[in-house]
């Protein structure tokens, strides 16, 4: 590989940069150079016309997307509009949830020509606008996007079953989670991962302690932020004879099980 001393760059100097890195933005960017890469979807939009112009600008952030059709016509030719997708953690499957609008929109105001996410607020440029402050003076609008996602969705599972379960203590078996974090997204929280069995003995799954996840008593799993999670494997291998009930909870950030969201899985090994 050669070396540029950027000391030396002349006047002309950012073609020639640009005509000296271009092999390695090519190599960079050939499918011989890395893996290939996999598309996972192409999103439309619902109601979408000749022309919208759907896509020029996006953005994405914990499973939500938000993306803008500047020339749709809902609000008047050529009046903007976003629209919302949610990623599925368990599928994959994106899915159209929202449609923006400004509450003044009109004619040709160009609404959502960019837009930003940050967790669940999304700022949308309307860069056209008319407003009091001049004809084509432009305006940013915020919208808080909480509502249109809920509560967050987790579920614990074996081997794709939700129980209660009966299997034996020999047999190896694929525990895993899957969390929607909804509105909460991006929000730190306590984890936790509980196994209680019949004889009164608590067990907790802690991130922190791999290979051998499972400690005694009751632990946090993992502390930081709800994020999408689709059908992650916490465990795979037997159970050791009993009667088990597995609970995946999401608490406050304040290292105290209290199970304030908690979906739990009945299973007997024998």
């Amino acid at each position: 590989m050669k070396f540029i001393d950027c000391a030396s760059l002349s006047p002309r100097s950012p073609i020639l940069l640009a005509t000296a890195l271009l092999p390695v933005l090519l190599f960079l960017c050939s499918p011989t150079a890395a893996a290939q890469l996999h598309e996972q979807a192409k999103l439309l939009a619902s109601d979408g016309r000749e022309s919208d112009r759907f896509g020029v600008s996006l953005a994405i952030d914990n499973g939500l997307a938000v993306i803008e059709a500047h020339y749709d016509d809902d609000r008047g030719h050529e009046s903007g509009s976003a629209y919302v997708f949610h990623c599925l953690p368990e599928s994959g499957e994106w899915l159209e949830v929202t449609k923006m609008l400004p509450s003044d929109g009109e004619e040709s105001d160009r609404f959502a020509y960019s837009v930003s996410l940050s967790s669940r607020t999304a700022l949308v440029g309307s860069y056209f606008d008319h407003n009091q402050n001049g004809s084509f003076a432009g305006s940013a609008y915020v919208f808080d996007l909480s509502e249109t996602l809920g509560p967050p969705l987790h579920d614990i599972k074996i081997d794709g079953q939700d129980g209660p379960l009966s299997f034996p203590s020999n047999r190896d078996v694929n525990m895993t989670i899957d969390l929607d974090p909804g509105y909460l997204a991006g929000i730190d929280h306590d984890w936790w991962i509980i196994a209680e069995n019949s004889g009164g003995k608590t067990f907790s799954w802690n991130y922190y302690l791999a290979p051998r996840h499972w400690v005694a008593g009751v632990q946090r799993a993992y502390a930081g932020p709800l994020v999408p999670i689709g059908q992650h494997s916490i465990h795979n291998g037997t159970i050791p004879a009993g009667s088990w009930t597995f609970t995946f909870a999401l608490d406050p950030l304040d290292n105290i099980y209290e199970g304030t969201y908690s979906d739990s899985i009945l299973v007997t090994s024998y």
